[in-house]
């Protein structure tokens, strides 16, 4: 909110799965219209993640919310960011694309049906991608350190 109150930028962008979902997004949304800014969308996720995004943003004028993207990942016959099976495998029918524009499904909740299956075929597993950490200097008060890095 700071960079839309000091005027420091002409468009926002948020990831809704990541970053307060709904709720925040409500406010930002709300915040970046009275600032006569623009909106877009950060969705670099899977099926789901670009459906619960768009069924937000359909509910402000496009002079508002921009722009959604959809992340073209590599399959076996088509090539694209690196592979991401999951990205579409999530959901029990794909997405319809059509001259460019996501056609919103018009089902109940978010309009899609979750393919459960999903959870046998990708487990969590913990790793360095499950937790964030920052590089920085001497530790002050705050978060604990290993190895020189801030664990938040």
């Amino acid at each position: 909110m700071d960079l839309i109150f000091t005027e420091s930028v002409d468009y926002v962008q948020m990831d809704v799965t990541t970053q307060g979902g709904y709720p925040t997004a409500r406010r930002l949304l709300a915040e970046v219209a009275h600032a006569g800014l623009r909106f877009a969308f950060h969705s670099e996720g899977t099926a789901l993640e670009i459906v619960a995004a768009a069924q937000l943003g359909v509910c402000w004028p496009e002079m508002i919310v921009e722009w959604l993207g959809y992340p073209c990942y590599s399959t076996r016959s088509r090539a694209g960011m690196y592979p991401f099976p999951l990205a579409s495998e999530i959901l029990k029918d794909e997405l319809h694309i059509e001259y460019g524009d996501l056609i919103l499904p018009r089902g109940p909740g978010l309009g899609v049906e979750v393919d459960e299956r999903v959870i046998d075929r990708y487990p969590w597993r913990p790793g360095p991608w499950t937790s964030f950490a920052l590089e920085d200097g001497p530790a002050r008060s705050g978060p604990t350190r290993q190895n020189g890095r801030r664990q938040l």
